[in-house]
């Protein structure tokens, strides 16, 4: 039978845990909150050159009183602060909150709580959630409202099985030479999929992404993490002024299809990207083509099945 002292002890130590998991939720509930009033305030700025003279109140702002003090203080935006202090340019607002969702993302995928939670249904919009199939490989990605065109995404990377103690400190490695993710640098991926394979599970990921008024960039990769870093096994990419054009994916059939009609971005027809690169270095008479590829999984692997080109009547 215990003694009175140690069931005493032990019932301490329940109520220490339970105490620590319930400050945990409620940290990481804090969190959630915090990002969807930046996400708010982010999703209602306008993006476009013409308006970045415009004065946004700090009323309305979306930032902490804290925040606020500091960057009137501190005199972080020299002249984009109005001189009754009381609003800030729409520009400077707009890379504030671009600062503030990403650091806020990666203590969310850092934090204790992140891998039983649905997150993409605690996010508010704004913000695009992509995962895999495992739900192990996800993509966090969001318009960083340049104001050109180029309709530039802020895009961030979590995989469950890069320790947590690098997740904490992703954002500090972004630059360093140990970042996992760092085949990953871009806009964002609209789609992920798992595909298992006798040297592991490998991914493909999809993205597209509008490069200015008429130019639209379509990518896929297949990847695979070995020894802590993703590395990439596969890559076609295209550049086109007609965004109905690209690369399509089957992920039942895991067969990738590249149809296209050649213009000024891409002169002719390629089934790889090494080719591409090679002969658009050479000048050369441009005639129309239609393009076609297609690429099929062999269970390792994408190689090129079918190629074919026909010249377009004018």
């Amino acid at each position: 039978m215990k003694k009175p002292i140690q069931i005493i002890a032990f019932l301490i130590l329940c109520f220490l845990i339970n105490k620590a998991n319930s400050q945990s939720q409620e940290s990481f509930n804090e969190l959630i909150k915090e990002t969807n009033g930046f996400l708010n305030s982010h999703s209602v700025l306008n993006d476009y050159m013409g308006s970045y003279d415009t004065f946004i109140s700090f009323k309305e702002s979306g930032l902490s009183k804290k925040r606020i003090e500091s960057a009137i203080m501190n005199n972080d935006y020299e002249d984009g602060i109005s001189k009754g202090k009381d609003s800030i340019y729409e520009a400077y607002l707009i890379e504030e909150l671009n600062k503030l969702i990403k650091s806020n993302v990666y203590k969310i995928i850092s934090h204790t709580k992140f891998k039983a939670q649905k997150i993409d249904s605690l996010l508010n919009g704004g913000i695009n959630i992509v995962k895999s199939e495992d739900n192990k490989l996800y993509n966090f990605s969001f318009n960083e409202k340049t104001g050109g065109t180029y309709r530039s995404r802020i895009s961030i990377m979590y995989f469950s099985d890069v320790a947590t103690e690098n997740q904490a400190n992703q954002e500090k490695k972004e630059m360093g030479k140990l970042d996992p993710y760092e085949i990953f640098e871009g806009d964002g991926f609209n789609k992920i999929h798992s595909i298992p394979t006798k040297e592991g599970t490998k991914y493909v990921l999809e993205s597209f992404v509008r490069g200015c008024s008429w130019c639209f960039l379509s990518s896929i990769m297949l990847v695979k993490f070995k020894d802590g870093v993703f590395h990439q096994d596969f890559l076609y990419s295209l550049d086109s002024r007609n965004p109905t054009e690209g690369i399509e994916y089957n992920s039942k059939t895991k067969k990738i299809t590249v149809d296209y009609v050649t213009d000024d971005l891409t002169t002719d027809c390629y089934c790889n990207n090494s080719q591409k690169t090679e002969e658009n270095s050479n000048e050369r008479e441009e005639v129309k083509k239609k393009c076609h590829c297609t690429f099929q999984f062999n269970g390792l692997n994408f190689f090129l099945m079918k190629k074919g080109s026909e010249k377009v009547k004018e």
